[in-house]
């Protein structure tokens, strides 16, 4: 269900904006829309990384260690395991809203996107980017590859164990 959640919201954020400015035929955002726009994209993004992570240990411990399996996923920790996914995956991209509000932006104010893109703003500010840029580096390797690195381990262990089960047919010819 949260993984569904996060794939509607992820694309509600640009879908109002696209059709309207497409019906009005107006592209224009104003600062606090771009910086909402861009952190609810960023922010579903991530938590969406953190929910297929979430979702890859769900599939290792029922697979793995299936007698286990009620004890170790239940409701109270499978809650608390979804929604520190949504609120890690929220605090992750605050830094990006807020450097949207503190830049200045000098020369041309267009971006040539149809949504608000964190490397787009980041092209037309005249502040210093260094820092923010950075953040973005540690969050992308942290959440980006850190969720791949956890989901791909799962499915090695889970492959490794089906692997290890040995089917009824083999056992039938070892004893015969």
């Amino acid at each position: 269900m949260n993984l569904s959640v996060a794939d509607i919201c992820f694309s509600s954020v640009t879908m109002p904006w696209i059709i309207t400015s497409i019906l009005l035929n107006n592209r224009t955002i104003s600062l606090r829309a771009c910086a909402m726009q861009m952190y609810g994209f960023l922010a579903f993004t991530s938590s969406e990384f953190l929910l297929l992570s979430a979702m890859a240990y769900d599939r290792y411990i029922a697979i793995c260690d299936p007698l286990h399996y009620y004890l170790t996923m239940n409701k109270r920790f499978c809650v608390s395991f979804a929604a520190s996914c949504w609120l890690l995956g929220f605090a992750d991209t605050f830094p990006h809203a807020w450097f949207i509000f503190k830049a200045c932006y000098c020369g041309s104010n267009r971006l040539n996107h149809f949504f608000c893109d964190l490397t787009a703003l980041l092209k037309i500010s005249c502040s210093d980017t260094y820092s923010i840029e950075r953040i973005t580096y540690v969050e992308g390797a942290f959440l980006g590859f850190g969720p791949f690195l956890l989901t791909v381990t799962s499915y090695i262990f889970i492959i490794n164990t089906i692997l290890t089960i040995h089917s009824i047919k083999l056992l039938k010819g070892l004893y015969q």
